[in-house]
């Protein structure tokens, strides 16, 4: 036998069906775009269908469980579980009726600023939309604008979006107006933003209502105008007379309408009048203009104070307070229904029988009402309670709308969300309050009322939500509203010595900064500072703890070195007595058993914010943890202490103590700690405590929703449901799929190249592939030849790896620039280019072969990513006397620097390398690295990625090849002539050879085969890549191995390397290669000899359709 190979070869890519499963994901790194909710996909033969919606993360992956059996909307109820980590704790669900989280929005940062008047959006990815009106600095022209500020459900970071700027009503003839803001979204999943605003006269003397709104499509991050003007109709503003002042807005959409109300007060009093007025405006245009719907009859017949609106169920809902004792509730069927006429048919429901509000019914004062509607459509009212003698802020559900009750433990003294005993004269509470539901929990923002300089910082509490750890119930199933409450609720709206409630001692200082208590003590023996709360509450009941703090510096986690930062319960009733306290430093906490003067369990540690929950009963602590705590709306604890022993110290007090702060100084140095909550429950409001907690038997639960409705879940996720009852244990995973995902790469997933993968960004992405010897599918060194083919890309550069077993690493088996470089000079338009004289070699370049592909240029100094239009045939090398290519680009190039300088690299649309082997097949994976570069997108793009040894017939096929393309348009021709055309395809190539020669074969029979053979390199270790004759039977089993499921790259020259230089081989133009479904028949006609002796064959036609 000998080596008789031909200087050109002739082949196939044979690529490996690979699919999504065979990638490595320990070996490889890329992201994916244009996520959305995955299908859900049961364990088990399921009665009940779970359907998903939204957004989902890239990489989320959970599974929701069901945690108690029956139909949606009848008992079925569920939690779920985060696949993405090793924690095996379920998340359970919390309904809105205590504060689980605290966020600083803006805080206030001199006396001329403010952030109020605010309203919120929750988004159906869990993001979180605020509006408010807020102030610039400058004393003398300081500047009112709209700004919305956004925060997603797993960040408390919020960024900021400036809608609007207006000259401050303090310089202005509308003194005394207000700027109210009111979010909503549109059918359309649009949101619109609407504010009040006085609008000057014509002649300058006098002031009118309007309001401006503005719509967002990009999920609140950018606003653009509807109307400056979108009232038809206004009333007078003013101080006083027949003249209004602004006081509320509020805003809904459904069914194409927007309904928005305007609340006033009238400057007028008397017996008859009510100066609380409410104005009503109706849209159908989508929030651009609206219809007044309150006729001058009706303004004067109630009184309205603090209306808010929504909607369920397609109605529009409304709530108020009308009396200084009264809450409604009214459902409007459409936005033009008086809501004056609703209350003078009675047709509202009273939701609250107290004292809700100061003043008369005519003036009313002091009321304070947010409400919304949770996506299980249960409705939520947070009323101030007793204002004239109380801050507490308490709340109302309902699931009907019918039936109105307290949350919590089912009475106003526990229902209360806000509740902070303070009797100074500036009685700390939230105000100016509204809310809204978002992410499975519900948000209250706020400002608040102060002693300090706090008032107008914006401020977020949030409710409820998922966790796992759930608060004790009170009473009823696992999903009922009647938990736990606190008794006292801390956040820094004040510092403690400003709150009657708080007993302190010690000598540190504190203030509000940035919206948080900072605490300092130190340095000046004995410089300390707590704060104390004393409770009436047995043992059973015992305390329970939730605090989130920041150790900035020092405190001692043991002993007292470096301070003692604390917090510290003690509980007795009069005969027996437990007291633990909680040492934390700036990385560690540990539990202590005062009366037996021991460690109590093991030192956890944290990084940054901690969250710490803690439950003291008779004997026992328990202990949760959340470390570098971002206020997530799914809180993952992790436990500290679980049923730690505590120790009898015998009589002591009766009751419950709970001091936090810095108990002792530290001689090094200030220990400082910021505080961001701290809130305690006692006796009644522990419900059933927290002792024998367990997950995720003792989780309450999130109920399953009917077909049509959906809640949400996590990770932007919300699902609902169909078919039958739910069954306990039934579990769903749901992992994020992709509008671009790394499975469209390959082809036995995603035949068409036109749809793609794509990154999330530019940076380096890798993908690696797992080759299995013991699977067909999985095998791709068949031969000496590998070959990689990529299809619809928009970069050039990218390395092939293999994984050296020997070495246990990657190595670089080709490194690639596939662009097209030209050295060039630009058309004074710089719209154009051709060569320059720096290109002294090139290729002759068809017309229009590159046009729609992106070009890289650079000059030296400026690199411009263009998209070239169109070009014409001719040479890229530079010769004066030759037609020349000309291309035209779609914007200015950079056109400084030398010839040599002046480079454009044009990016082909598919591209395949060859590599020589060499006999080296010792590769576990294959991996493609795509670094980073500059493109024309934001994105990397692959529309299929194919891999596999290239089979090379042992005769070249014979003359007479042909090429045909087709356009992919259909055309109709009218009877007059006429013709129309439509492009419904890419145009696509039909290439079609023939071995018309006969193939002699017999060297391949025989006992013992010595047949001549190709190689395709001489480097040394190159073997063998065909053997010569081998043609007609390899063609017959590469059809039935494809069975028409699987594509070809068609190779019509490969070059026989005869310097290292060739054993990689780069194809980047349309004419070298294709990939190519085998569509015909194999037909072999023998033309001569005898069967498996010496026959020679002749091989029919084949037909090569490209991939388009």
């Amino acid at each position: 036998m000998a080596d008789v190979s031909p200087d050109d070869l002739r082949g196939f890519l044979i690529p490996v069906s690979f699919q999504d499963e065979d990638i490595d994901n320990n070996q490889s790194s890329f992201t994916q775009n244009g996520a959305f909710a995955g299908d859900p996909r049961p364990a088990q033969a399921s009665k009940m269908v779970l359907r998903s919606s939204g957004e989902q993360l890239e990489d989320s992956n959970f599974s929701v469980v069901t945690r108690k059996s029956g139909h949606a909307g009848a008992g079925g109820a569920f939690a779920f579980d985060d696949e993405t980590d090793a924690v095996t704790d379920e998340y359970g669900h919390d309904a809105p009726v205590h504060i689980a989280g605290y966020d600083i929005v803006k805080a206030e940062s001199g006396t001329y600023t403010f952030h109020k008047n605010a309203s919120c959006l929750g988004l159906s990815d869990g993001s979180l939309l605020i509006a408010s009106k807020s102030n610039s600095t400058d004393l003398i022209v300081h500047t009112s604008k709209v700004v919305v500020r956004k925060r997603t459900s797993t960040q408390s970071n919020y960024t900021a979006t400036t809608v609007y700027n207006q000259a401050d009503p303090i310089i202005s003839s509308l003194t005394g107006q207000e700027i109210f803001t009111a979010m909503c979204e549109l059918p359309d999943g649009s949101i619109l933003l609407a504010f009040t605003e006085g609008v000057l006269t014509v002649d300058g003397t006098s002031a009118v209502s309007q309001v401006q709104t503005y719509r967002s499509t990009d999920g609140g991050a950018s606003f653009s105008l509807l109307n400056q003007e979108a009232l038809k109709s206004t009333f007078d503003l003013g101080t006083t007379g027949a003249t209004y002042q602004l006081k509320g807005i509020s805003i809904a959409a459904v069914g194409g309408q927007v309904l928005l109300f305007i609340e006033t007060f009238y400057n007028n009093s008397g017996a008859l009048i009510y100066q609380n007025r409410l104005w009503q405006f109706a849209s159908i245009d989508g929030g651009a203009t609206f219809d007044q719907v309150t006729s001058s009859n009706d303004i004067n017949d109630f009184s309205f104070l603090s209306v808010k609106c929504g909607t369920r169920n397609n109605n529009f809902v409304v709530g108020y307070i009308a009396d200084t004792d009264k809450v409604h509730y009214v459902e409007l069927p459409h936005a033009y229904f008086s809501i004056h006429t609703a209350r003078t048919a009675s047709a509202f429901v009273q939701t609250l029988n107290d004292t809700v509000a100061a003043g008369t019914v005519r003036a009313l004062t002091d009321g304070q009402l947010a409400m919304w509607v949770d996506d299980d459509t249960k409705i939520y009212q947070l009323v101030r309670y007793n204002p004239t003698s109380s801050t507490d802020h308490v709340l109302l559900r309902s699931d009907n709308g019918s039936t109105w009750s307290f949350a919590g433990g089912g009475t106003a003294g526990t229902a209360a969300v806000f509740d902070l005993t303070d009797s100074s004269s500036n009685a700390t509470m939230p105000t100016n309050i509204n809310a809204c539901a978002v992410a499975g929990r519900s948000v209250v923002v706020c400002n608040c009322v102060t002693d300090g300089t706090n008032g107008d910082s914006l401020h977020a509490l949030f409710l409820g939500g998922y966790a796992t750890v759930t608060s004790p119930f009170r009473a009823g199933s696992k999903f009922d509203y009647q938990k736990m409450t606190f008794t006292d609720t801390y956040v820094p709206f004040d510092t403690p010595p400003n709150i009657s409630r708080f007993t302190v001692a010690g000598t540190g200082s504190e203030s509000i900064t940035n919206g948080v208590l900072n605490q300092q003590s130190g340095l000046l023996a004995p410089q300390t500072r707590t704060y104390q709360l004393s409770y009436s509450t047995t043992l059973d009941q015992g305390l329970i703890v939730r605090t989130v703090l920041d150790p900035v510096s020092r405190g001692s986690v043991s002993g007292t070195l470096n301070g003692r930062r604390i917090v510290q319960m003690e509980l007795g009733d009069g005969a027996a007595s437990y007291k633990i306290r909680i040492q934390i430093s700036t990385s560690q906490f540990a539990i202590y058993d005062i009366n037996g003067g021991a460690q109590i369990g093991t030192t956890q540690s944290f990084t940054g914010r901690v969250e710490l929950l803690i439950a003291l009963t008779e004997g026992k602590v328990n202990c949760w943890y959340i470390s570098n705590t971002v206020n997530a709306s799914a809180r993952q604890y992790t436990v500290g202490v679980s049923n730690g022993t505590v120790s009898n110290g015998g009589a002591a007090l009766t009751g419950g103590s709970v001091i936090w702060g810095v108990d002792t100084y530290s001689p090094s140095g200030i220990v400082e700690t910021d505080w961001f909550e701290f809130h305690c429950s006692a006796a009644t409001n522990t419900g059933f405590q927290l002792e024998s907690f367990t997950n995720p038997d003792s989780l309450s639960l999130k109920a399953y929703p009917p077909a049509g409705r959906f809640v949400y879940v996590h990770d932007g996720v919300s699902v609902s449901t169909t078919d039958g009852a739910a069954i306990y244990g039934d579990e769903y995973n749901i992992q994020a799929q992709f509008e671009h995902g790394i499975e469209n790469i390959f082809y036995a997933q995603s035949p068409s190249p036109r749809v793609t993968w794509r990154s999330t960004n530019t940076s380096q992405q890798t993908i690696s592939l797992k080759r299995t010897d013991n699977t067909s599918r999985s095998r791709t060194e068949d031969n000496d030849v590998l070959a990689i083919h990529l299809s619809n890309i928009n970069f050039s550069k990218f390395k092939i790896q293999g994984y050296d077993l020997s070495s246990a690493t990657f190595v670089d088996l080709a490194d690639v620039d596939c662009s097209i470089q030209v050295n060039y000079n630009a058309a004074p338009s710089l719209r154009s280019f051709q060569p320059n004289t720096a290109m002294t070699s090139g290729e002759y370049i068809n017309f229009n072969e590159f046009a729609g592909r992106p070009v890289i240029c650079t000059d030296g100094t400026t690199t411009t990513a263009l998209t070239i239009l169109r070009h014409s045939e001719g040479t890229i090398k530079y010769d004066a006397n030759n037609k020349q290519a000309v291309f035209q680009v779609d914007a200015a190039l950079p056109n400084t620097g030398t010839v040599s300088q002046r480079v454009a690299s044009i990016i082909p649309k598919d591209c395949t390398v060859t590599i020589n082997l060499l006999g080296s097949y010792d590769y576990s994976e294959y991996r493609l690295l795509i670094p980073t570069q500059t493109i024309k997108d934001t994105y990397f793009q692959i529309g299929g990625f194919h891999i596999g040894a290239v089979m090379i017939p042992g005769q070249q096929y014979g003359r007479g090849r042909t090429v045909r393309i087709d356009s992919g348009t259909i055309t109709q021709e009218q009877p007059d002539g006429t013709r129309y055309a439509r492009n419904i395809r890419p145009s696509r190539r039909t290439i079609r050879i023939s071995w018309s020669d006969a193939v002699e074969m017999t060297s391949l029979y025989g006992d013992s085969v010595n047949a001549d053979y190709w190689t395709a390199s001489t480097t040394a270790g190159a073997k063998a890549v065909a053997t010569k004759g081998d043609v007609s039977d390899m063609l017959l089993q590469l059809k039935q191995y494809l069975s028409d499921l699987q594509p070809v790259v068609y190779l019509p020259r490969i070059r026989r390397a005869t310097t290292t230089a060739l054993d990689v081989q780069v194809f980047n133009r349309q004419a070298e290669h294709a990939l190519c479904l085998l569509s015909n028949d194999i037909q072999i006609d023998s033309v001569l000899g005898d069967e498996g002796v010496d026959e020679i064959f002749r091989i029919a036609t084949i037909v090569l359709d490209e991939v388009v």
